[in-house]
């Protein structure tokens, strides 16, 4: 897969392991920081004010610029599948960065569940976009602002919830 994957980019077989000692995992863990970085580059750009619209821009800009990449996504999803650990990693530091880019600056136990919640969000978005062929991937986002609204809905619901068991006293 490697020296496909050179000899694909215009490289000779060979330069692949001088470039990507760790032979695929470095290859992937590459592609990973690369679109890490060119989702920062394009968020210096966001015009959304609301958290919910930045998250659901970060995630769409984020799959619009994989585009041309869709088949070469749906074979890293399968070395995901043999590989979790690496996959989770990658995935786990994609939910961090679009929260921080977004704006989100927790430290609480908030931290984990938003990046966990927005993990399995953009999992489920990712398989669905992987073939989405509307224009524009305009079933993707209506299926991403869906399963955002479905969130902030369970998110009312449970600050509800803990103001109401806040009411009640423990008694000695």
């Amino acid at each position: 897969m490697l020296e496909h994957s050179a000899v694909a980019a215009g490289c000779a077989k060979n330069e692949a392991y001088i470039h990507f000692p760790g032979g695929v995992s470095d290859l992937v863990d590459f592609f990973a920081a690369e679109k890490l970085a060119e989702l920062r580059k394009a968020a210096e750009n966001m015009q959304e004010e609301k958290l919910t619209g930045k998250i659901i821009w970060l995630i769409m800009e984020y799959l619009k610029s994989s585009g041309e990449n869709r088949e070469a996504i749906k074979k890293l999803a399968g070395y995901y599948v043999l590989n979790p650990a690496q996959g989770l990693k990658n995935l786990a530091g994609l939910a961090d960065e679009i929260w921080r880019l977004a704006g989100d600056k927790s430290a609480d136990f908030s931290y984990y569940t938003k990046r966990f919640s927005l993990a399995a969000i953009y999992s489920q978005t990712l398989l669905f976009w992987l073939s989405d062929d509307s224009e524009g991937f305009t079933a993707t986002l209506g299926l991403l602002e869906r399963r955002i609204a479905d969130l902030m809905k369970f998110q009312k619901v449970k600050k509800k919830a803990a103001e109401w068991l806040g009411n009640f006293k423990v008694s000695q």
